[in-house]
């Protein structure tokens, strides 16, 4: 299987991913930290339904895995869910590449760094590739500003 068949599609599935790495957990407390004001809330906002359904591809290509099952708080039971050998590495791959496209850096790096710090890891090594990434971009912009005309 090719390796961009067996990784998220999206950030809202990276997000997931991460935080089930972080420790076992089911899709409504993944869903209360993604929420408006939650704990990564405030950084990238993630609807319930989204949750679940980055839960569903996650574990369809083999990233996480139920682990038990847990009575819920209103009598419906909750799955546990937890990362796979391939999980653990794919978030952690996923953790330490800078951001490609400029007009995701805002976003993406920002949740970026939210994990990194909730592990307790340093964002330094994740800043400065960030910033050798974009160097190219500002170099070509900077030959560009200083042939420009006033119009341009």
């Amino acid at each position: 299987m090719a390796l961009d068949a067996v990784l998220p599609r999206s950030l809202n599935e990276w997000v997931v991913l991460a935080l089930i790495d972080e420790s076992p957990r089911h899709g409504f407390s993944i869903a209360r930290e993604l929420k408006q004001g939650g704990p990564i809330g405030e950084a990238w906002t993630v609807a319930r339904p989204l949750v679940y359904r980055a839960i569903d591809h996650l574990e369809s290509i083999g990233l996480i895995s139920p682990t038990s099952i847990e009575p819920g708080e209103k009598g419906a039971v909750r799955t546990l869910y937890s990362t796979t050998k391939d999980g653990r590495k794919s978030v952690a791959w996923w953790l330490s590449q800078p951001i490609v496209h400029p007009r995701d850096v805002r976003t993406d790096l920002l949740v970026k760094f939210v994990l990194l710090a909730r592990r307790g890891l340093d964002v330094a090594a994740l800043a400065s590739a960030q910033l050798e990434s974009f160097r190219p971009t500002a170099l070509g912009l900077e030959e560009k500003a200083s042939r420009a005309t006033a119009d341009e």
